[in-house]
């Protein structure tokens, strides 16, 4: 007896509707992850307005990881018998007045506080959003299909940020939180408009929680996800001050730098969903090491172009990585999709705090408020 809760035949989309409805979630998901990583980039506009550290900014991040990761088991759980489509324009609900609020923020407390709304959003999307899929479209679309939608985290990693840090350099961080808002309430529109009802799935439970963690692969994708994620946002959350230090790279060409990680992250991102399944570890783990070389080399390069070469080839990689483990555990576990997504996306945020956690040790305690518009922050003398 199947143990998922099919989508009911008279609500079921229509052949010409599955890719509406899977581009939409795709959609949710670029949104609700470009939230969460937006202060990347914005990182010293924002400590410079309020007068705080940059490291303390970067906490931004940590907090809303650390949500996430219990949001996307919660909301998993707690939700209950609800339609699925319901529970996902709920977070995005959510989403929308926390950027709102950001946007307005005149202190580090009150964008904090906004955060948590930030990570209640992004773990509950993510989490229901990935198990979604299957139910949606015929099998044989189902690959296709999901790569598209675990695509969007990718590509809200890749250019969601630099559009955000364009956008900021330009008009003010502010203005950044208030396109994500606007994104956010497009997208709920878009989810009640085309998404049919989604009943609960029978493991969407602790229960099967558990049971699929008995399942050796999903521990194992895990672990990596654990490990790998942790290294990159160690480095990745604080790259602006690291490439102003090491590198002398001014704010204003800092947008520009990550628009080039982001055009070979969506690169990274399609190339590895087009391969065949049979080729995903292989590849996967060609991508890791890469995005380990890159994290290791980009505090010694100096000079913009040494820079850009260097942040093409950790977008590269880390645009193609989170696809392959995606991709890895759902092979893993095709019985226990709802479950054992919410426990990756919950160690996956997790892990981005984890690494904003490592990587605050490079920055906390100093400040870029004291710089010129045109002059690289450098951290005091010791």
């Amino acid at each position: 007896m199947s143990i998922t809760a099919p989508v009911s035949t008279e609500s079921r989309p229509r052949p010409i509707q599955y890719w509406t409805t899977v581009i939409t979630v795709a959609l949710g998901t670029f949104a609700v992850i470009t939230s969460e990583l937006l202060p990347v980039g914005l990182l010293n506009p924002i400590a410079e307005d309020l007068t705080v550290a940059s490291g303390a900014v970067g906490q931004l991040i940590s907090i809303a990881s650390v949500v996430a990761g219990f949001s996307a088991l919660l909301v998993t759980v707690l939700a209950g018998r609800l339609d699925r489509r319901t529970v996902l324009a709920t977070m995005l609900g959510v989403l929308v007045v926390a950027n709102v609020v950001s946007a307005v923020a005149e202190s580090l407390v009150v964008l904090m506080a906004a955060r948590v709304g930030v990570g209640v959003s992004v773990g509950g999307f993510w989490a229901i959003g990935a198990s979604l899929v299957p139910r949606l479209v015929p099998k044989p679309q189902v690959p296709r299909a999901t790569a598209i939608v675990f695509s969007g985290v990718s590509i809200a990693t890749v250019i969601g940020v630099p559009a955000g840090t364009f956008l900021g350099d330009h008009a003010g961080w502010r203005s950044a939180f208030v396109a994500v808002s606007i994104l956010g309430f497009i997208v709920l529109l878009g989810v009640l408009a085309t998404l049919p009802r989604v009943p609960a799935t029978s493991e969407a439970s602790f229960g099967g929680i558990v049971r699929s963690l008995r399942i050796r692969a999903v521990r194992d994708v895990n672990l990596t996800t654990l490990l790998v994620v942790i290294g990159h946002f160690a480095a990745y959350t604080y790259v602006a001050p690291v490439l102003a230090s090491s590198a002398g790279l001014p704010q204003s060409q800092l947008s520009s730098v990550l628009m080039v990680y982001g055009a070979a992250g969506i690169a990274g991102t399609f190339i590895v969903g087009a391969l065949p399944v049979r080729y995903q570890r292989i590849s996967l783990s060609a991508t890791m090491a890469l995005l380990a070389l890159s994290i290791l080399v980009i505090p010694l390069v100096d000079g913009l172009p040494a820079v850009i070469g260097v942040m093409a080839l950790w977008g590269l990689a880390y645009g193609a990585t989170p696809v392959g483990l995606q991709t890895w555990l759902l092979h893993s576990a095709p019985e226990y999709v709802e479950p054992a997504s919410a426990i990756y996306v919950s160690l996956f945020q997790f892990a981005i705090a984890g690494g904003a956690i490592v990587g605050d040790s490079r920055s906390t305690g100093t400040s870029p408020r004291h710089c010129g518009p045109e002059e690289p922050w450098r951290p005091p003398p010791s």
